[in-house]
């Protein structure tokens, strides 16, 4: 009885850690399969809210200190914003290609592994995709902000998705920088330490 005990208790030991692992993996797969279009639409509204801030705050302190410089910067922002809005479309829309069962029959002299869950055939570098459920070519990951599978056929969007967006995050914080340091530094900063000397003065004078 006690070594059927030891037995029971080591294997529930060295099962736990897999259960648990099982249970997060389908919790997170159930989880972005549901609510991946709720990703996207978040990630839509980000994008939005720095356009509504670029046009709204920084575009007119640009055109006010020189229409040279705020038609470079009107030029250089609607560049990255195209790029951005053309290659996340592209993103969503592009399906990453999955393969087909015709190929293995028509090439009878390939051999190919076969998928355990969607019985594909699974070229090099093809995985399954448990949110999908389906098998990818060249699968990279799944991108809960484009709610879709990155692999062959959208890859390149996907990567020139990122490099934009690492752009238009770096232009951004430049951009933005002048209105920042008039507003925190100069104005905010800048009264509330003029404030403090006329009460150090008005101190002194009661002094």
């Amino acid at each position: 009885m006690r070594r059927y005990i030891d037995v029971t208790y080591f294997a529930m030991r060295s099962i736990s850690p897999d259960t648990v692992r099982s249970a997060s993996i389908f919790f997170v797969d159930a989880s972005l399969k549901h609510f991946g279009v709720l990703f996207l639409l978040l990630g839509l509204v980000m994008i939005a809210v720095m356009v509504w801030l670029y046009y709204f705050n920084i575009l007119p302190y640009m055109f006010a200190c020189s229409q040279v410089y705020a038609s470079f910067h009107l030029l250089f922002g609607h560049y990255i914003l195209v790029n951005i809005a053309y290659h996340y479309y592209k993103s969503v829309i592009t399906p990453p290609g999955k393969p087909y069962r015709e190929y293995a029959l028509n090439r009878p002299d390939i051999k190919l592994p076969v998928c355990s869950k969607c019985q594909s055939p699974k070229p090099p570098r093809t995985h399954h995709c448990s949110i999908c459920n389906r098998c990818v070519l060249k699968m990279d990951h799944h991108c809960p902000w484009v709610n879709n599978c990155i692999g062959h056929y959208n890859h390149r969007y996907f990567l020139q998705l990122c490099v934009f967006m690492w752009i238009g995050a770096v232009y951004s914080s430049i951009a933005v920088w002048p209105v920042f340091y008039q507003t925190v530094y100069q104005e905010f900063l800048g009264t509330a330490v003029q404030g403090n000397k006329e009460n150090e003065g008005d101190r002194k004078s009661v002094v």
